[in-house]
């Protein structure tokens, strides 16, 4: 769960609202708009129905009729926030060597180019 602060642009008003992962079942029951397991593509025509199923799953009511009074944008952010939650994000797997389809990352060719030049290297005495 992660926590993220949102501001009403017309009155100033912050609020910290908790933004969940969707469950497993919550992802199956919204499969008819663009979610699986592995991610989140929605077409355009269920875009919004899309983020607003999402956001009714995880986020409280009153947090709901909150985010519903604040600039687009900051809805926007809070459906980010909640696919990062859900999905994970690539700035946060920082110790992930693969990327999601298995192919391995330059920093991972790197590592495993290093560690055969590591063993041709002569040892020390």
């Amino acid at each position: 769960m992660r926590t993220e602060t949102f501001t009403r642009s017309d009155t100033g008003e912050k609020r910290k609202i908790n933004i969940r992962a969707l469950k497993r079942k919550e992802i199956r029951s919204l499969k008819n708009v663009g979610y699986n397991y592995v991610g989140c593509v929605p077409t355009i025509e269920t875009l919004e129905e899309t983020i607003d199923r999402a956001l009714d799953l995880a986020l409280s009511e009153n947090d709901l009729e909150f985010l519903d009074e604040c600039d687009n944008q900051e809805a926007q952010r809070c459906w980010n926030e909640l696919l990062k939650e859900t999905y994970g994000s690539k700035d946060e797997e920082k110790n992930s060597s693969a990327t999601t389809s298995g192919i391995p990352t330059p920093s991972e060719s790197n590592t495993a180019k290093n560690v055969q030049d590591t063993k041709s290297s002569p040892q020390p005495a």
